[in-house]
């Protein structure tokens, strides 16, 4: 079986508008690659998500959306569930928005796309794309272990504590119980709350839901890891009654910092990962610069945001060479009606480098033997410091010589098949 392609989206609110803007440039460059207009579900073996990242897998992966359908849907979600906090007191109420209002734009939106509230999360169709999203128990806060609900069976069903049979609506609903914003969703006797403390970003259950799809000894050959920003210093918004602003700022700030900090230590171990297992890593995370701390209820300001990401200066334009190269490698290894694959394996080069300026744009080339000519490996534009782990396989000749460009690091290529490894020094070169 050929190696895997997986996305991963983080949990965020409605910084959630942050992945799908990033996604929506990969698939428009997938597009112009492949010459196909294709949707996440049609390219992705696989796709996680934990609270908001979790709304846009069900949505993505489960209803089969196109990345504009889902942006739509996100943003009408957003407003619906945001737009009026409880009515209660402040100090007597344990959440700010109403789960009756969240649980029937849920189910609005599933019926809109299945024609029934109550569609299972199971999908039975060989043409679905595998879909999960995390949550947690509600008793199991401080080491919380994640609950996937899935729509396909799993080896792991008998090794991990996870739902069954459950609707797209009540998995959406445990996902998306952030504490403090939402109550915990009862599901038979267990209470579940969302993933986003200890596992917001959902790539190391990824990791372990690949393995198990596949006899592959290397079964991701290409993983999209997006996330939901990263601001400057986390602050919240002044809006509605001075006590429930105080509130948010004294219950909230830590955890909303934890949750963070959470995702971008999750980054790092996958990347360990990925270099030790040699497949593709890509992780997309803007900086989000003041007046960029969004809280995650702040639907009035997901245009504004909009705006900072994918604008004419945004975040997009900025990383757009590396948007394509992601482009390139999905389109190696994305789903195809045709799963046959050859057992050779990839070849896999390993770019290491940390940038010491707030902007890097290398351009590294790789030139080899024969009548294959000079290609370019990566063009990479990034937020430093950073680690990129750059691979490409090729289908026939092996790499006999290899030169980078952009001086000061050192490119590796391995041959799993053969275990072989070349090590080559960067050339004074510029290109």
């Amino acid at each position: 079986m050929r190696p895997l392609c997986v996305l991963s989206i983080d949990g965020g609110g409605i910084r959630g508008i942050i992945p799908l803007l990033i996604l929506r440039e990969i698939m428009r460059h997938l597009q112009d690659v492949s010459g196909k207009e294709l949707k996440p579900c049609e390219v992705f073996h696989l796709i996680g998500g934990t609270s908001a990242g979790g709304l846009i897998a069900l949505m993505l992966g489960r209803m089969r959306m196109t990345v504009d359908e889902c942006i739509i849907q996100f943003r009408k979600l957003s407003e619906q569930i945001f737009r009026e906090p409880t009515r209660t007191s402040f100090f007597t109420r344990s959440h700010w928005y109403s789960s009756e209002t969240l649980e029937n734009a849920l189910k609005e939106v599933i019926k809109d796309q299945t024609t029934d509230s109550e569609t299972p999360m199971q999908d039975d169709d060989p043409k679905s794309c595998p879909t999960f999203v995390v949550a947690v128990q509600n008793h199991d806060v401080n080491h919380p272990t994640p609950i996937l609900f899935r729509t396909y069976q799993s080896p792991l069903l008998d090794r991990t504590p996870s739902p069954r049979r459950a609707k797209i609506w009540q998995a959406a609903r445990a996902t998306a119980a952030a504490p403090k914003y939402f109550p915990p969703f009862r599901l038979g006797e267990v209470e579940y709350i969302d993933g986003g403390l200890g596992h917001n970003n959902p790539a190391p259950s990824i990791q372990r839901e690949a393995r198990s799809l596949t006899t592959s000894n290397h079964p991701i050959g290409c993983m999209i890891s997006l996330g939901t920003g990263v601001p400057g210093t986390v602050t919240f918004k002044v809006a509605g009654p001075l006590l429930l602003t105080l509130g948010r700022i004294l219950n909230l700030n830590d955890s909303l910092t934890a949750m963070i900090t959470d995702a971008e230590k999750t980054h790092e171990n996958t990347k360990t990962n990925a270099a030790a297992a040699e497949f593709n890593y890509f992780r997309f995370n803007p900086v989000l610069p003041s007046p960029g701390n969004f809280p995650l209820d702040a639907w009035e300001k997901i245009g504004t945001l909009q705006d900072k990401v994918s604008g004419v200066d945004g975040y997009t334009s900025r990383v757009d060479e590396e948007l394509l190269y992601c482009a390139e490698i999905v389109n190696e290894f994305r789903r195809r009606d045709d799963e046959n694959f050859s057992s050779s394996g990839p070849v896999v080069g390993d770019v290491d480098f940390i940038a010491h300026s707030d902007y890097i744009n290398p351009r590294m080339v790789a030139h080899w033997g024969g009548d294959r000519g000079p290609h370019n490996i990566a063009r990479h534009h990034m937020d430093i410091p950073a680690i990129l782990h750059a691979a490409i396989s090729y289908n026939s000749t092996p790499l006999e010589r290899a030169e980078i460009s952009t001086g000061g690091m050192m490119l590796r290529f391995v041959t799993p098949s053969r275990g072989s490894e070349e090590q080559v020094g960067p050339s004074a070169t510029k290109e």
